[in-house]
C-alpha cells in the first residue's frame, strides 16, 4: 500500500525545510492548510525513567542514562505514551539480541505525533541533524551507542519496506555498525 495521504507529503516537505525534529513537524503542520501543530511536540524534557529488567545503568550523566558494557539504553521518559515506550523497548531488545540482521518492523503502529515523540524521547537532549540540512536524519551518542531517528522523505512516503509511511529508530555501536533498525509505521 503506497502513501497518498496529503499530510504525509506535507510532512515530507517539512523535513526538507528543517534541521530538528520538532521544527520539521511545525513546518509540516503550517504547510498543511495552515493547520496548527497543537499537541505535536511536548514542551518538557522529562527525566528518563528507571530501566526495569534490562542490563543497563540506572545512573545518569548530564540528565541522560548511560549504557553499561554492551547494552544500549532505554531512553523513554515518563511523559511518553505507552506505545512509544514499547517501540523503544523493542528496539533496545533487537539491538541486544542482534542475530546478524538488524532490520525489524515494529509490532506497533504509532500516531504521527507519537512518531515524533519517539524521535524526541529516544534521542534525548542534544541530538543533531546529520548529513545535509533537511535530511530528516537525527543522532545522539550516549555512552557506547548512537541513537538515530530517521524520518526521511522516502520513509515518510512509504517508498520502501514495509511500503507504508514509517520512521526509523536505529541503534549503532562505536564502529557505526547498525545493531537495530526498527521500521515504525505511523498513521495520521
Amino acid at each position: 500500500m503506497r502513501a497518498s495521504n496529503n499530510a504525509v507529503s506535507v510532512a515530507a516537505t517539512g523535513v526538507r525545510q528543517s534541521s530538528n525534529i520538532a521544527d520539521g513537524v511545525r513546518v509540516a503542520s503550517r504547510n498543511a492548510n495552515n493547520a496548527t501543530p497543537s499537541g505535536v511536540v511536548r514542551a518538557s524534557n522529562a527525566t528518563p525513567t528507571p530501566n526495569s529488567g534490562r542490563a543497563i545503568s540506572s545512573g545518569t550523566s548530564g540528565g541522560a542514562n548511560t549504557g553499561v558494557g554492551s547494552a544500549p539504553v532505554n531512553r523513554a521518559s515518563q511523559n511518553a505514551s505507552p506505545r512509544v515506550h514499547d517501540v523503544i523497548n523493542e528496539t533496545v531488545d533487537a539491538a541486544m539480541n542482534n542475530n546478524g540482521n538488524p532490520n525489524i518492523t515494529s509490532r506497533h503502529t504509532l500516531s504521527s505525533s507519537e512518531a515524533i515523540d519517539l524521535g524526541i524521547e529516544a534521542l534525548g537532549p542534544g541530538y543533531r541533524e546529520i548529513g545535509r540540512k533537511g535530511s530528516g536524519v537525527f543522532e545522539n551518542t550516549v555512552g557506547e551507542f548512537t541513537y538515530r531517528f530517521r524520518m526521511d522523505v522516502n520513509s515518510l512516503l512509504g517508498r520502501h519496506a514495509p511500503a507504508v509511511p514509517h520512521v526509523h529508530l536505529e541503534i549503532l555501536d562505536t564502529s557505526r555498525n547498525v545493531l537495530a533498525n526498527n521500521h515504525v509505521r505511523f498513521i495520521n
